[in-house]
């Protein structure tokens, strides 16, 4: 997977394009779930968590400041996975 766009974080952070929204869901629910199996979530349990984690990741995305490191969004991410998981 290419690193994160800023471009997509950009349209994320104005929260007037639906698409981008979209376009997340669709890039990062695989690896979210990919994260989830490496922590021995379930099948069954994995599409649920995907969801609260996304959930999370809307409501707190407007403080999501980008510290210019590759990898700063996913690590984020991963953070917020795992917090779900073990939750």
């Amino acid at each position: 997977m290419s690193a994160t766009s800023f471009s997509l974080l950009d349209r994320l952070h104005q929260n007037t394009d639906p698409a981008a929204w979209q376009r997340l869901v669709d890039v990062y629910s695989p690896l979210i779930r990919g994260w989830l199996r490496k922590h021995s979530v379930q099948d069954a349990d994995a599409a649920d968590l995907v969801q609260e984690v996304l959930a999370v990741v809307i409501r707190r995305f407007p403080g999501f400041q980008h510290n210019e490191r590759t990898g700063a969004f996913r690590a984020w991410l991963r953070a917020i996975t795992i917090n779900c998981a073990r939750d």
